[in-house]
């Protein structure tokens, strides 16, 4: 069995009402739901909320969901494993067969069905643990530096000081869209960087979506996009 399970805080300081607020004329929380349903690989759909109100608009897009997550998993400082634990560990007492769990972001429009798809499959054929979208970024940020006090500057990786910018190697960053993992993984690792952890690439644009600037461009390229 493969499980979704769509996380979406009720709470956003940075963006308020941001798993519901429209996002090209639809609740954001929608099109997370439209992906996991349109790539047809899940036997069940959850959406991990605290709020009533996006459990409302979950059952409107067909999601069955009807229980709040505690409150105590919902603050500004719950990491992603500990809910995915705790929705994993609530569910497999009905639904025993579960081999399979994607977490997926309420606030990630980006998501494409194509790419659930390649990334499961390579989470199946290569027997990982867990298989995520990233993206590639430029090498030159190995050798960024910081303030560490006033007119003291530091190379935050100092390793690279002396390497030639062709000899940097390839660096990624998440997407954050999704997360592929076994359920076993997901109960007993203590986050996504394991020795069998991979990543899918795109070269197609998308955006974290973190601030209101990233919102008016997300919306743009999304638009684009359609």
């Amino acid at each position: 069995m493969q499980l979704a399970i769509i996380l979406a805080r009720g709470g956003s300081k940075r963006i308020p009402r941001k798993n519901y607020k429209l996002f090209c004329g639809k609740p954001m929380i929608y099109w997370a739901i439209k992906s996991a349903k349109d790539s047809r690989l899940f036997d069940r759909i959850e959406v991990s909320t605290d709020s009533a109100k996006i459990l409302n608009i979950a059952q409107k897009f067909g999601i069955k969901t009807q229980i709040r997550r505690p409150q105590y998993l919902s603050d500004d400082y719950t990491d992603t494993f500990a809910v995915i634990q705790y929705e994993i560990k609530r569910i497999l007492k009905f639904e025993k067969n579960i081999k399979y769990v994607c977490c997926l972001y309420g606030s990630s429009p980006f998501t494409e069905p194509y790419d659930l798809k390649r990334s499961f499959l390579k989470l199946k054929k290569q027997k990982l643990n867990f298989v995520f979208m990233g993206k590639s970024v430029d090498s030159r940020a190995l050798r960024s530096f910081k303030y560490e006090k006033k007119n003291h500057l530091k190379m935050v990786f100092s390793r690279f000081m002396d390497k030639r910018t062709q000899d940097l190697p390839k660096i990624y960053c998440d997407t954050g869209q999704f997360y592929w993992g076994t359920t076993t993984s997901w109960l007993t690792k203590k986050n996504v960087f394991t020795k069998k952890t991979s990543l899918i690439t795109s070269k197609k644009n998308s955006i974290d979506i973190d601030t209101q600037q990233d919102w008016k461009q997300a919306e743009k390229i999304f638009k684009h996009k359609k």
